[in-house]
């Protein structure tokens, strides 16, 4: 898509495949699972791979959120609304069912970072590592060898950085990752826990429901 805007800003979860955007001279590539927020008139162009599938969010009526959440809207422009690595947006679909209130909520888990942080290089590339293999099984240890930082300073970057533990956010971005293979293909149960790290079925299915609220099964009905 060559250069466009939107009359209202968006919130995307790409649910299959990968696409490219280009905000300002800045391009980034995408994966399945990850959410993009856009607030209105950006600038942007997008190159979409042929299987790549995106639900999409456009907030038409921005007045239904409480006037601090509108304010993260007008504060994303300063950043051209595309920096990933800042943030870890996480929709939870079954405890958030009406629309405005997986708006507010969603915006305000964005919201939290401190204004004027700046993520470290060494940290992006970390974190870009782990969404990367979401079937090796990280320990702190390990990651601190491999960028040459101590573990405990790690563990608090990475929490300052982006609002959770190394251990918290596996669990989150591995149980999206699931969600959306769930929606989008007709895999087994068993080889989405696989590919998304889980040790077995058990731990897939304990993990899936405290975080969601439902079983892997009950999802696939809903969605399907």
């Amino acid at each position: 898509m060559t250069p466009h805007t939107h009359n209202f800003s968006a919130l995307s979860m790409i649910l299959k495949g990968n696409f490219q955007e280009e905000v300002a001279g800045y391009a980034a590539r995408f994966s399945q699972a990850k959410t993009l927020v856009k607030p209105r008139d950006l600038l942007h162009s997008n190159v979409y791979d042929k299987d790549c599938v995106i639900l999409c969010m456009y907030v038409k009526d921005e007045s239904v959120m409480p006037e601090h959440i509108r304010a993260h809207l007008k504060e994303w422009k300063n950043v051209n609304g595309i920096n990933w690595q800042t943030f870890h947006p996480y929709l939870d679909a079954f405890k958030y069912m009406d629309k405005k209130v997986i708006l507010s909520e969603f915006i305000a888990s964005i919201g939290k970072r401190p204004k004027g942080e700046v993520t470290p290089d060494w940290l992006c590339q970390l974190k870009n590592d782990v969404d990367d293999h979401l079937h090796h099984n990280f320990q702190l240890q390990e990651l601190a060898v491999a960028y040459g930082v101590h573990p405990v300073y790690l563990a608090r970057a990475f929490r300052k950085c982006f609002g959770l533990s190394l251990k918290e956010y596996l669990r989150f971005i591995r149980i999206r990752n699931a969600m959306a293979g769930i929606a989008c293909n007709n895999k087994r149960l068993t080889h989405i826990a696989m590919e998304n790290g889980f040790a077995d079925q058990s731990h897939f299915i304990r993990d899936f429901k405290k975080e969601t609220g439902t079983t892997p099964t009950q999802f696939r009905n809903f969605v399907c």
